[in-house]
C-alpha cells in the first residue's frame, strides 16, 4: 500500500540526511509490504550512510581542534 510515495520520501530524507524519518517510513513500508526488497536494501544504504555521517562530523572535530592548536600559538583560533 503506497510502497511507490513512501520510498520517494525515504530518498528526500536521505538526501537532507534525516535518517529517523527514513526508518520511519521505511519502517511504515515493512508493516503493509514485510517482504518488499527496496526495504531492506534502502536500510543497508541508509546505514552505511549515517555511519559515513558520523566518521566525517568526528575527523572534522578533530581537523578543528588540531587547527585550533596551532592558530592558538598566535592568539588565533576557529571558533
Amino acid at each position: 500500500l503506497f510502497v511507490k510515495p513512501r520510498l520517494y520520501l525515504v530518498r528526500i530524507y536521505e538526501q537532507k540526511p534525516d535518517f529517523e524519518k527514513c526508518f520511519e517510513q521505511l519502517e511504515k513500508i515493512k508493516e503493509n509490504n514485510p517482504d518488499h526488497p527496496a526495504k531492506v536494501n534502502m536500510k543497508n544504504k541508509i546505514k552505511k550512510d549515517e555511519e559515513f555521517e558520523k566518521q566525517k562530523s568526528e575527523a572534522l572535530g578533530g581537523l578543528k581542534d588540531l587547527g585550533n592548536k596551532i592558530l592558538g600559538n598566535f592568539g588565533m583560533s576557529l571558533d
